[in-house]
């Protein structure tokens, strides 16, 4: 937990979550995720999601027009 409070803030989150997708780390806390949760983004990304939409799921970006009724 106080890896994925240091990234909460960190500029350049989303890119080190991209690598870490992207090149398959299987330790540690990358983007804010540990690897469970990237685990479950990379199984979305197998099933044909977006790099961009897996990211902003795991980053809990709301998709343009999803704005709180």
């Amino acid at each position: 937990e106080p890896a994925k409070q240091v990234c909460a803030h960190c500029p350049v989150r989303r890119d080190c979550l991209a690598s870490a997708l992207l090149f398959g780390e299987q330790h540690g806390v990358w983007g804010g995720l540990d690897r469970h949760q990237r685990h479950a983004l990379t199984q979305r990304l197998r099933l044909g999601a977006t790099l961009g939409s897996a990211l902003d799921q795991g980053l809990g970006v709301r998709p343009a027009g999803m704005d709180a009724a």
